[in-house]
């Protein structure tokens, strides 16, 4: 269903079906659905690209269509991710400067102006190299004409909007319960998803998660099936 379809059931649920209502139901869609986007590795919610490394100490900005990186492969090698904290306490700077055609790391550095992820190959490599990265795409707004490309995520969303309404109306309980509905939806969702993966990948929470990422990529690298 369109976001206009979905925030439409909700209404006529509730016999509220003024300008007004409709639209408070939109925005309670598209703002749960963003959240639902962002709090799970669904499978329709990452990609893999491939770009070119410039030999040399530039960073990367990775494809504007992703807004996390979680994995690279260099040479079909898979580096490891590091953070700054590692390289004071565990590695040293030396990273930083050193140079090594088959570099072991990577680094997430700040977003560029454009919010897109920007990497650094640790390393310095001095070859010129195709590099694949496995990340989380970039939330799509919904607009009125646009379904969310989560599947099956719809009736998640009619419910807890509904949950809104049942409150707004002074129906408490009703609405506790069907906000409690909506959250095991997604649940449901999320079971569907793991039972489906024959590896056992599961939809995880983004949280630092990296070997999961690295797991998940081979398969992704294997099968295109995520794209």
């Amino acid at each position: 269903m369109t976001l206009t379809e979905i925030a439409t059931q909700v209404v006529n649920l509730h016999g509220q079906t003024d300008a007004n209502s409709l639209a408070l139901a939109k925005t309670i869609v598209k703002n749960k659905y963003e959240q639902i986007w962002n709090g799970s590795l669904w499978k329709d919610s990452v990609s893999v690209v491939t770009q070119t490394y410039t030999s040399g100490t530039t960073p990367l900005t990775v494809d504007s269509s992703l807004s996390t990186v979680l994995k690279v492969r260099w040479n079909n090698f898979p580096l490891q991710l590091i953070t700054y904290d590692d390289l004071m306490d565990i590695y040293g700077t030396n990273l930083l400067t050193s140079t090594a055609d088959s570099p072991k790391y990577f680094l997430p550095l700040p977003l560029d102006s454009n919010r897109n992820p920007v990497i650094q190959i640790l390393g310095n490599p001095t070859t010129t190299q195709t590099v694949v990265i496995y990340g989380k795409l970039k939330f799509t707004q919904l607009t009125d004409t646009t379904s969310p490309t989560i599947n099956g995520i719809d009736q998640a969303l009619v419910e807890f909007a509904s949950a809104y309404f049942l409150r707004r109306m002074n129906q408490y309980a009703k609405a506790d319960n069907m906000e409690k509905q909506s959250a095991n939806t997604v649940q449901a969702l999320i079971d569907i998803e793991n039972n489906q993966q024959a590896d056992n990948h599961q939809v995880r929470p983004i949280v630092d998660d990296w070997n999961y990422a690295g797991d998940l990529m081979s398969n992704v690298m294997e099968t295109k099936s995520y794209q």
